[in-house]
C-alpha cells in the first residue's frame, strides 16, 4: 500500500517531484511546454471523443478534444478509450498523460440553441474511427485541468475561433439512425443502441452533443450528466427484468482490481437490492489529512432509487450497471453489496469507467461460494487492508439482519 506522505512535503515540493513518487502535479508540470508548443493554427486528430462543461448551465464550454496530427491516427484513439485502457491494464500516470495532453479547442454555447459550429462536435460524436480537424485559436491553450470522479481528465483548453474538417468522418451507422429519428426518446435510443453493441462510452458522447431524443427536448449534457446519465438509464432497463428472474441459490463473491482500486461484490439470495460502499485509504494530501478512512456509501432497495445518490456519485450507477448484467446474463437476481477498497496507489481520480470496468472483470471471474452470508462477510472483511466491520457499516447487511430477526420473532 506504501507510506502515506507527510502532507507538508507536498506543500512545500508543488511538482519538484521530492518524495519521488507518482503525482498529478508532476504530469501537470509536463504540460507548460507542450501548452507553449501550440501554435494559432493547428491540425488535430479526435479519437474521435468531446467535451461539453458544466459550469455557468446553460451556457457552457463545447469542444472537441484531439492531438497533434505527429500522434498518428491509431495512436490518438488509445487516448479516449477506456475499455483499451483497461484491456492492456493502463497503469494511472500512464493514463493520466495521455488525458492531460488532450487539446480541447473549446466554444460558448447554449444547451438548447447552440452555434451551427456545433455540427462538427457532433460529426465527432458520432464518428468510428479518428479523423483529422483544422482549429484556429482566438486564445492560444493554457493548462486548465478538470479532476473528476466521474469523466476522465482533460489538460489542455483554448478558446477556438474556427473549425473545420480536414476530412469526412466514417460514422457509426447504428448511431445515425438513432440520431436522425426524432420521435424516439432519448432513454429508449440508449436502451436499443446498447443492445446492438454501442459501447457506453460512445452512448454517453452522443448523448452529450444533444443528439438524442424528442426532437424539440433536444439538447446538449454536460459530459459529467451524460455518463451518469446512460448507466443509470441502462441500470434500471435491466432492473425491470432482472426483478421477475428467480433468486440466486447461494452466496457467493466476486473480485477483482485495478489500479489500486479493490473490488468484492457479494451476491446472496434475496430480492433485487443494492449497495455501493466506498474505502478510501488517504492519500498524499493536505485535505483531511489525520483521517484514518474515508466511507462513503449509497443504497436502494427492490423498488430502486427515486433520486441521485447522495454520496458515492457516479460510481453507484457503473458499478450497478455491472453487477446487473452478471444477473441477467444468469438470468437470477440477488441482493448485491458492492464494497470498493481505495488503496493510495490510485492517486489521480481517471473517471468512473473504472469503476464500470473492473466490476465488470469481477463478475467474470469464478466466484467463491459460502454456505452462509456471514462466512461471505467475514471473508471480505480478512481480505480488506482496511480494519472495518461492514455489518457496522452497511444498510443493506443491517436491514437483511433486521428481516431476518423479525421474520424469527413471528414464527416463535
Amino acid at each position: 500500500m506504501g507510506k502515506i506522505i507527510n502532507p507538508s512535503l507536498c506543500v512545500r515540493c508543488k511538482g519538484k517531484n521530492l518524495c519521488g513518487k507518482p503525482c498529478y502535479f508532476v504530469e501537470v508540470l509536463k504540460l507548460k511546454e507542450k501548452a507553449s508548443s501550440v501554435k494559432e493554427r493547428e491540425e488535430l486528430v479526435t479519437p474521435p471523443s468531446v467535451f461539453v462543461g458544466r459550469f455557468n448551465y446553460p451556457y457552457v464550454n463545447v469542444g472537441t478534444l484531439g492531438v497533434k496530427e505527429e500522434e498518428g491516427r491509431k495512436a490518438a484513439y488509445f487516448y479516449d478509450s477506456p475499455k483499451l485502457w483497461f484491456k492492456h491494464g493502463m497503469g494511472v500516470q500512464e493514463i493520466l498523460a495521455k488525458r492531460l495532453s488532450m487539446i480541447n479547442p473549446a466554444f460558448k454555447a447554449s444547451v438548447r440553441s447552440p452555434p451551427r459550429i456545433i455540427e462538427v462536435v457532433q460529426e465527432a460524436a458520432m464518428a468510428r474511427r479518428s479523423f483529422s480537424t483544422e482549429v484556429e485559436f482566438s486564445k492560444k491553450p493554457k493548462v486548465e485541468i478538470n479532476f473528476s470522479y466521474v469523466f476522465s481528465p482533460v489538460g489542455l483548453r483554448g478558446r477556438l475561433k474556427c473549425i473545420r474538417l480536414v476530412e469526412n468522418p466514417r460514422v457509426d451507422r447504428r448511431v445515425e439512425k438513432a440520431a436522425y429519428d426524432f420521435d424516439l426518446k432519448a432513454s429508449d435510443a440508449v436502451v436499443e443502441l446498447y443492445s446492438r453493441g454501442v459501447e457506453e462510452n460512445v452512448l454517453s458522447r452522443v448523448l452529450s452533443a444533444g443528439l438524442l431524443g424528442l426532437k424539440k427536448q433536444r439538447k446538449l449534457v454536460p459530459t459529467r450528466w451524460s455518463i451518469t446519465a446512460v448507466d443509470d438509464i441502462l441500470g434500471r432497463a435491466i432492473i425491470r427484468e432482472v426483478r421477475y428472474y428467480d433468486v440466486v441459490d447461494s452466496t457467493r463473491v466476486h473480485y477483482a482490481e485495478y489500479n489500486g482500486n479493490r473490488f468484492w461484490v457479494l451476491l446472496f439470495p434475496s430480492s433485487w437490492k443494492f449497495e455501493l460502499i466506498e474505502i478510501a485509504h488517504p492519500i498524499a494530501k493536505w485535505e483531511g489529512f489525520g483521517k484514518k478512512y474515508y466511507i462513503t456509501k449509497d443504497y436502494e432497495d427492490f423498488t430502486s432509487r427515486k433520486s441521485y445518490v447522495e454520496e458515492t456519485a457516479g460510481g453507484y450507477y457503473a458499478s450497478r450497471l455491472g453487477v446487473l448484467e452478471h444477473l441477467k446474463k444468469l438470468e437470477i437476481q440477488a441482493a448485491a453489496l458492492v464494497v470498493r477498497e481505495i488503496l493510495p496507489d490510485y492517486w489521480a481520480p481517471l473517471g468512473v469507467w473504472l469503476v464500470r470496468e473492473t466490476v465488470r472483470e469481477a463478475m467474470r471471474r469464478p466466484p467463491v461460494i459460502f454456505s452462509s452470508l456471514e462466512n461471505a462477510v467475514r471473508f471480505v472483511e480478512s481480505q480488506m487492508k482496511a480494519n472495518i466491520t461492514l455489518r457496522a457499516v452497511s444498510t443493506l447487511l443491517k436491514r437483511v439482519t433486521e428481516k431476518q430477526t423479525s421474520i424469527l420473532m413471528w414464527e416463535k
